[in-house]
């Protein structure tokens, strides 16, 4: 089974991606990694399976590599969201019935910490306190808890 990786990346990256191509010794698996079809050696497209995507990076070559890969039975978005890579996955016939999976809860614990500071940070009034310790006031306020609040989350 024949794989690709294709990411738009930065040069500390491409050490990671290089130990992940290390799997190979552990089957038929073959990986390469590259941000267009140039990128990869002879007809490892038209050959390749499976499809890893950055969709924060890699939309653009996304768009350019689907032509290239006939075979496609798969594809993997490296986030949570696919809304950026699912429509041009239907443009092609050769893609618009293949499984596509995502990084569904790996973020979470992080996004669920960035909520928890979003609510401490306003309602401990961040912006005042750094105000007022610049300008060194120190006078008493009300400073509100979050205990017995009600939170909405949208999306």
């Amino acid at each position: 089974m024949m794989y690709t990786m294709n990411f738009s990346i930065s040069q500390p990256f491409q050490k990671t991606l290089r130990l992940a191509a290390q799997l190979a010794q552990f089957g038929n698996i073959d990986w390469q990694y590259g941000t267009l079809p140039e990128h990869y050696e002879g007809d490892f497209l038209q050959n390749a399976e499976l499809l890893f995507i950055d969709p924060f990076h890699g939309v653009p070559e996304m768009q350019k590599m689907l032509p290239a890969c006939p075979n496609l039975k798969w594809v993997h978005s490296l986030a949570a969201g696919v809304d950026k890579i699912a429509p041009d996955l239907l443009k092609f016939d050769h893609t618009k019935d293949i499984p596509l999976t995502n990084a569904k809860g790996a973020y979470s614990s992080s996004l669920a910490e960035w909520a928890v500071h979003g609510m401490l940070y306003f309602n401990k009034m961040t912006d005042k306190l750094r105000d007022h310790k610049e300008k060194k006031i120190w006078d008493r306020f009300n400073m509100p808890e979050v205990k017995g609040k009600t939170v909405g989350f949208a999306g």
